[in-house]
Protein backbone atom coordinates (compact mmCIF):
# COMPACT_ATOMS: atom_id res chain seq x y z
CA UNK A 1 0.00 0.00 0.00
CA UNK A 2 1.80 3.42 -0.71
CA UNK A 3 0.78 6.86 -1.98
CA UNK A 4 -0.48 9.56 -0.06
CA UNK A 5 -1.62 8.59 3.47
CA UNK A 6 -3.57 11.84 4.23
CA UNK A 7 -7.18 10.80 4.16
CA UNK A 8 -6.08 7.60 3.86
CA UNK A 9 -5.50 5.44 7.04
CA UNK A 10 -4.35 2.34 6.98
CA UNK A 11 -6.80 0.74 9.36
CA UNK A 12 -9.50 -0.01 6.85
CA UNK A 13 -7.84 -2.35 4.86
CA UNK A 14 -6.78 -4.53 7.42
CA UNK A 15 -9.21 -7.51 6.52
CA UNK A 16 -7.52 -7.36 2.87
CA UNK A 17 -3.55 -7.31 4.48
CA UNK A 18 -4.44 -10.07 6.94
CA UNK A 19 -6.14 -12.39 4.03
CA UNK A 20 -2.96 -11.84 1.80
CA UNK A 21 -0.82 -12.83 4.74
CA UNK A 22 -2.73 -15.59 5.02
CA UNK A 23 -2.48 -16.78 2.04
CA UNK A 24 1.90 -15.92 2.23
CA UNK A 25 1.93 -12.41 1.26
CA UNK A 26 3.59 -9.45 3.52
CA UNK A 27 2.54 -6.54 4.48
CA UNK A 28 4.92 -3.77 3.06
CA UNK A 29 2.51 -0.31 3.55
CA UNK A 30 3.56 2.83 3.63
CA UNK A 31 2.96 5.00 6.60
CA UNK A 32 4.55 7.54 8.88
CA UNK A 33 5.68 10.34 5.91
CA UNK A 34 3.29 12.62 5.58
CA UNK A 35 0.82 11.52 8.53
CA UNK A 36 2.44 11.55 11.99
CA UNK A 37 3.16 8.24 14.00
CA UNK A 38 -0.06 7.08 14.71
CA UNK A 39 -0.58 6.04 11.04
CA UNK A 40 2.03 3.62 12.08
CA UNK A 41 0.90 2.46 14.74
CA UNK A 42 -2.06 1.42 12.33
CA UNK A 43 0.30 -0.21 9.87
CA UNK A 44 1.76 -2.26 12.56
CA UNK A 45 -1.12 -3.54 14.54
CA UNK A 46 -3.88 -3.56 11.98
CA UNK A 47 -1.70 -4.43 8.87
CA UNK A 48 0.66 -6.68 10.48
CA UNK A 49 3.65 -5.07 8.52
CA UNK A 50 6.64 -6.76 7.88
CA UNK A 51 8.11 -3.44 6.74
CA UNK A 52 7.22 0.17 6.56
CA UNK A 53 7.50 1.69 3.74
CA UNK A 54 8.89 5.89 4.84
CA UNK A 55 8.27 5.71 8.53
CA UNK A 56 10.31 8.74 9.19
CA UNK A 57 7.63 10.48 11.57
CA UNK A 58 7.71 7.34 14.41
CA UNK A 59 10.77 9.79 15.79
CA UNK A 60 7.81 11.85 17.28
CA UNK A 61 6.85 8.67 19.26
CA UNK A 62 9.10 7.41 21.69
CA UNK A 63 6.83 4.81 22.70
CA UNK A 64 7.51 3.49 18.98
CA UNK A 65 11.11 4.44 18.62
CA UNK A 66 11.53 1.70 21.02
CA UNK A 67 9.10 -1.13 19.90
CA UNK A 68 10.81 -0.31 16.10
CA UNK A 69 13.96 -0.71 17.92
CA UNK A 70 13.04 -4.58 19.52
CA UNK A 71 11.51 -5.52 16.71
CA UNK A 72 13.93 -4.51 13.99
CA UNK A 73 11.28 -3.65 11.73
CA UNK A 74 12.78 -2.75 8.26
CA UNK A 75 12.00 1.26 7.61
CA UNK A 76 12.50 2.18 4.35
CA UNK A 77 13.86 5.83 4.16
CA UNK A 78 14.00 8.03 0.87
CA UNK A 79 15.68 11.53 1.86
CA UNK A 80 14.90 13.23 -1.77
CA UNK A 81 11.57 11.64 -1.63
CA UNK A 82 10.97 13.24 2.17
CA UNK A 83 12.86 16.57 1.38
CA UNK A 84 10.27 16.96 -2.64
CA UNK A 85 7.10 15.97 -0.48
CA UNK A 86 8.48 18.89 2.22
CA UNK A 87 8.39 16.38 5.17
CA UNK A 88 11.70 17.58 5.74
CA UNK A 89 12.75 20.78 3.97
CA UNK A 90 16.35 20.87 4.95
CA UNK A 91 17.95 17.04 5.01
CA UNK A 92 20.09 18.00 7.46
CA UNK A 93 16.96 18.53 9.93
CA UNK A 94 15.88 14.68 8.62
CA UNK A 95 16.53 12.45 11.47
CA UNK A 96 18.36 9.72 9.17
CA UNK A 97 21.20 9.68 11.74
CA UNK A 98 19.65 9.73 14.38
CA UNK A 99 17.93 6.46 13.45
CA UNK A 100 21.10 4.84 12.00
CA UNK A 101 22.84 5.68 15.56
CA UNK A 102 19.67 3.96 17.28
CA UNK A 103 20.87 0.76 15.63
CA UNK A 104 17.19 0.51 13.98
CA UNK A 105 16.71 -1.42 10.77
CA UNK A 106 17.00 1.55 8.83
CA UNK A 107 17.54 1.02 4.82
CA UNK A 108 18.16 4.60 2.27
CA UNK A 109 15.68 4.29 -0.94
CA UNK A 110 15.22 5.90 -4.07
CA UNK A 111 10.85 5.97 -3.60
CA UNK A 112 10.05 7.16 -7.15
CA UNK A 113 13.38 7.64 -9.06
CA UNK A 114 12.25 9.40 -11.85
CA UNK A 115 9.53 11.72 -9.86
CA UNK A 116 12.59 12.58 -7.41
CA UNK A 117 14.88 13.02 -9.79
CA UNK A 118 17.80 10.60 -7.87
CA UNK A 119 19.10 7.21 -8.02
CA UNK A 120 20.69 5.00 -5.34
CA UNK A 121 23.79 5.92 -5.78
CA UNK A 122 22.69 9.59 -5.02
CA UNK A 123 20.74 8.69 -2.15
CA UNK A 124 24.24 6.86 -0.65
CA UNK A 125 26.40 9.97 -2.02
CA UNK A 126 23.45 12.10 0.43
CA UNK A 127 24.26 9.81 3.47
CA UNK A 128 28.22 10.24 3.29
CA UNK A 129 27.98 14.04 2.55
CA UNK A 130 24.89 15.60 4.43
CA UNK A 131 25.56 13.28 7.53
CA UNK A 132 29.54 12.17 7.24
CA UNK A 133 28.64 8.55 7.23
CA UNK A 134 32.09 6.49 5.92
CA UNK A 135 32.55 3.57 4.00
CA UNK A 136 31.55 0.95 6.78
CA UNK A 137 28.34 3.13 7.89
CA UNK A 138 26.92 2.88 4.27
CA UNK A 139 28.04 -0.48 4.02
CA UNK A 140 25.88 -1.40 7.25
CA UNK A 141 22.74 0.90 5.24
CA UNK A 142 22.71 -1.13 2.47
CA UNK A 143 23.21 -4.89 4.31
CA UNK A 144 20.19 -3.60 6.27
CA UNK A 145 18.50 -3.84 2.59
CA UNK A 146 19.34 -7.42 2.04
CA UNK A 147 18.06 -8.18 5.52
CA UNK A 148 14.97 -6.50 5.10
CA UNK A 149 14.48 -8.16 1.38
CA UNK A 150 11.93 -10.81 1.18
CA UNK A 151 13.00 -13.47 -1.06
CA UNK A 152 12.96 -16.97 -0.45
CA UNK A 153 15.33 -17.91 2.45
CA UNK A 154 17.63 -19.28 0.20
CA UNK A 155 18.00 -16.68 -2.15
CA UNK A 156 18.50 -13.93 1.10
CA UNK A 157 21.18 -16.10 2.46
CA UNK A 158 23.17 -16.55 -1.20
CA UNK A 159 22.82 -12.46 -1.97
CA UNK A 160 23.56 -11.55 2.48
CA UNK A 161 26.69 -13.94 1.67
CA UNK A 162 27.55 -12.51 -1.69
CA UNK A 163 27.67 -9.11 -0.28
CA UNK A 164 29.37 -9.60 2.56
CA UNK A 165 32.48 -11.62 0.26
CA UNK A 166 32.04 -8.49 -1.80
CA UNK A 167 32.70 -6.10 1.22
CA UNK A 168 35.14 -7.81 2.80
CA UNK A 169 37.45 -8.04 -0.45
CA UNK A 170 36.72 -4.08 -0.57
CA UNK A 171 38.13 -2.83 2.55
Amino acid sequence: MGGNEIGCPPEPFSETFVKAKEHGLYSLPHAGELVGPGSIWGALEMLKADRIGHGVRFIEDPELLQMLKIKQIPLEMCLSSNQYLHVYDRLEDHPFPQLYNLDLMVTENTDDPTLFNTSLVREYELLATLYDFNKADIARIARNAFVAALPHIDVKSRLLADFDIWYSDTI
